[in-house]
């Protein structure tokens, strides 16, 4: 699977998902002019992370950062769904 990185800017955060090295973070502002274009490829590479996950992350442990400074509600509501796939990723990685 291919790592997702996006680079930040004035109004939107850095975004790294590296399956890889199970290593998963977003940081910094998060105030995008259309949050749900900004964050659709990151829910989208979640949801791909998802389906192969069994195979991807048996028995590893794998470590997701978000770390923001500032958020818009609009964000607010991104990050939400994004916690709920790292729960839905901790479940199948426990099974």
């Amino acid at each position: 699977m291919n790592i997702l990185s996006i680079e930040s800017t004035k109004f939107t955060p850095k975004v790294l998902m590296d399956p890889e090295n199970n290593v998963f973070q977003i940081s910094g502002f998060s105030l995008p002019e259309n949050v749900t274009d900004f964050y659709a490829p990151v829910l989208k590479w979640l949801d791909e992370y998802l389906d192969a996950a069994r195979s991807l992350i048996n028995n590893k442990n794998f470590h997701f950062v978000i770390r923001l400074v500032y958020y818009n509600s609009g964000s607010f509501k991104a990050i939400i769904m994004i916690l709920n796939k790292i729960v839905e990723l901790q479940y199948k990685a426990s099974r």
